[in-house]
């Protein structure tokens, strides 16, 4: 048995996690071989970097091969999870992996819904591939083509994306671009293991644009891609293709000529091989059979028909039938500049959804919430303007409990950290202790314990700052801020607990007054938990205990 010292080496080792070997592999060092004993700390550091550098591929892999059951994948994943949060590392990736798996999983819905709640707790751009696989799982050639040119650098030159996105240029009658993606394609250099994705995506697109002779031809020079280097989804989609080229040329009359290659192809079980002499009606019966016999073995494991419904779809194509399906797109929404100017309104927008949601829970708003949530994130990326910066301040507080509310709990963290540091730059105190807080609460749902921890160390850093003045406003502004009777009457017990510690240097009336108020506040607050924390109880009796002492000072601030 593998010892969790040499983990890290053989996973590096293992291969491009995207190759069907090299998952499986994965899959006996991490879940079903994995060691009994529990790994040392040092052990466990560097094996969590190590799966880091190869779980978003992988996962994806092992559910492109309909022989890995969906408990499976499910333990892998969960694996990869409990790994990723031992050392804080971010799960976006993980949730990105989940989207792309829907394809393969036959849960075409359940992308869309996934995608968003990915994109919204991701700081920065979303992940392309999972992006275009939404789009075209939902033939959103707008979505498709805006998630290609979207992306600079290398990545633009990713032959997945070259490839993904020819039948969506086509769609938009966009000829032109569709050729220059498929010289570039052709100019570069395409892995082994990415060959055969790659090659069902060009067949397609010459058989639906007309050019069915040009694929004939690919088929019968090019080299054909490795079947064991390709998992059996790419082995699908290649069969897919090949089906849709070889009815085109059916379908224009040509079905008696001899194919003039051989076809070879294999996965899951399913094994197909055609004769170059063999016809081409003759052929297009074999793979389109290949085809649907491959899609079922994928429905049977899903235990649903998504994969042989769509198939099916796809192997009914024809030539000029794309134009028909480009429409809006599902991968992204764009609002009205005029409301993403109007803070104000987005902030009123935001407040109601989240005292809803407190009351109703937040089922019954989510499909405002994400909408609201979405509108508010494209307007805080806009210029902003120095004069609503308070306004501006507030939405970007409740945003980030609004986050929270929606499991986006990794930006809300960020999207705190960065509302601190602004509102110290302007020497709002007290708002950046709440969003200090907020960023706590945020950290802690998420799993990053150690992360949560630094949060209220930075908060009780904060308080330090507290004076006396205007006790009673300040505490109603931190708890309309907070929005939640746990986390705001932990952070009340942390001022209560530094002005009763300030009665010795400040007039004993008004710090008397000020920490009896926090200490009620933070009371009251407690009282409205469903299960008041056992802790916060006791450090209040102390506090309590602590200004029993003194003389009151008056109820009055």
């Amino acid at each position: 048995m593998t010892r969790w010292s040499s983990v890290p080496e053989a996973l590096a080792a293992a291969g491009d996690p995207r190759s069907p070997q090299t998952a499986t592999r994965l899959l006996e060092l991490l879940v079903s071989d994995a060691p009994d004993e529990e790994p040392s700390t040092e052990e466990a550091v560097g094996i969590a970097a190590a799966v880091a550098a190869v779980d978003r591929r992988w996962l994806v892999t092992l559910g492109e091969d309909p022989a890995h059951p969906l408990g499976v994948i499910e333990a892998a994943t969960a694996a990869c999870r409990a790994w990723r949060m031992l050392t804080g590392a971010s799960l976006l990736p993980l949730r990105y992996a989940a989207v792309e798996l829907c394809g393969p999983l036959g849960t075409p819905d359940e992308a869309v819904p996934a995608l968003r709640s990915a994109r919204l707790d991701t700081f920065g751009a979303p992940d392309v591939h999972a992006t275009l696989a939404t789009a075209r799982l939902h033939d959103d050639d707008t979505g498709a083509v805006r998630t290609a040119t979207a992306a600079s650098g290398p990545l633009a030159q990713d032959p997945l994306l070259l490839s993904g996105v020819l039948l969506a240029h086509l769609a938009q009658g966009q000829r032109v671009e569709a050729e220059d993606a498929l010289m570039r394609l052709t100019l570069s250099e395409v892995p082994g293991v990415v060959a055969a994705r790659v090659r069902a995506d060009v067949s397609s697109y010459l058989a639906l644009s007309g050019q069915w002779e040009r694929g004939l031809a690919l088929l019968r020079h090019a080299t054909a891609p490795e079947p064991t280097a390709a998992t059996p989804w790419s082995v699908l989609q290649q069969a897919v293709g090949t089906g849709q080229l070889l009815a085109e040329a059916v379908r224009q009359g040509d079905s008696a000529r001899a194919l003039g290659a051989d076809i070879l192809l294999e996965a899951a079980g399913q094994r197909l091989k055609v004769s170059s002499w063999d016809t081409l009606s003759h052929a297009h019966e074999d793979v389109t059979a290949f085809a649907r016999a491959l899609a079922a073995s994928f429905d049977m494991r899903n235990g649903s028909t998504g994969v042989g419904t769509r198939v099916g779809r796809r192997l009914s194509a024809a030539a000029g039938s794309l134009g028909p399906r480009a429409y809006g797109t599902v991968t992204g929404t764009v609002a009205d500049r005029r409301v993403l100017a109007n803070h104000a309104r987005l902030l009123a927008r935001t407040r109601e959804v989240l005292v809803t949601a407190s009351g109703y829970g937040v089922d019954s708003v989510r499909e405002q919430a994400m909408t609201t949530a979405e509108e508010v994130s494209q307007s805080l990326a806009l210029v902003i303007d120095e004069s609503q910066l308070e306004t501006i301040v507030e939405l970007r507080l409740a945003f980030a409990r609004l986050l929270v509310l929606l499991g986006a709990s990794e930006r809300a963290c960020r999207e705190c950290e960065d509302t601190t540091e602004l509102c110290l730059s302007q020497g709002w105190t007290d708002l950046a202790l709440a969003s200090t807080v907020i960023g706590a609460r945020a950290a802690e749902n998420s799993g990053a314990t150690a992360r949560s921890e630094h949060g209220w160390e930075r908060a009780a850093e904060l308080v330090g700052a507290w004076n006396v003045s205007r006790t009673r406003e300040r505490l109603t502004v931190l708890a309309d801020a907070l929005g939640n009777a746990a986390t705001t009457a932990r952070t009340m017990t942390l001022i209560a607990e530094h002005l009763t510690r300030r009665l010795t240097d400040a007039p004993a009336e008004d710090a008397s007054d000020a920490a009896h108020e926090a200490l009620s506040r933070a009371r009251a607050q407690l009282a409205r938990t469903p299960e008041p924390d056992a802790d916060l109880v006791a450090r209040l009796e102390a506090v309590a205990a602590s200004l029993a002492g003194p003389e009151a000072g008056s109820e009055q601030l």
